[in-house]
């Protein structure tokens, strides 16, 4: 999918945002809800052609309140229970590889955690 395709989906839920190195924009929601948590949503597009490149989500830990932390690792566990045993695994790190898509899950050492999808190429 176009920037604008994607972009009109989703409504008001995301803004347009130019990355001021680079010059190429991608799309960024602040509050996202996803598998139990909030995240900072960012939908990274492929420079040349402007379609859809990869899906990053990004949480920060919230350390006053640990109900809303279990029901994110809570999230996370079911995620990886429907997708499988991770193809590889390494400090914090996980990765699944699938027919279309790789998922990368990252879990810092303060609690945040970051879920990428990527197109399987």
């Amino acid at each position: 999918m176009h920037i604008a395709e994607v972009e009109n989906s989703m409504g008001g839920q995301v803004s347009r945002v130019r990355n001021e190195h680079t010059g190429s924009e991608y799309l960024r929601a602040d509050r996202y809800q996803y598998l139990e948590c909030t995240y900072v949503l960012v939908l990274n597009f492929d420079n040349r052609a402007a379609t859809l490149s990869e899906i990053v989500l990004n949480h920060r830990r919230d350390t006053k309140n640990e109900a809303t932390e279990r029901s994110c690792r809570d999230g996370l566990s079911g995620l990886a229970e429907r997708i499988g045993h991770p193809t590889s695994a390494d400090r914090g790190v996980r990765t699944w590889r699938l027919k279309t898509t790789t998922v990368t899950v990252m879990e810092g050492r303060r609690g945040d955690i970051q879920i990428r999808y990527k197109p399987a190429y």
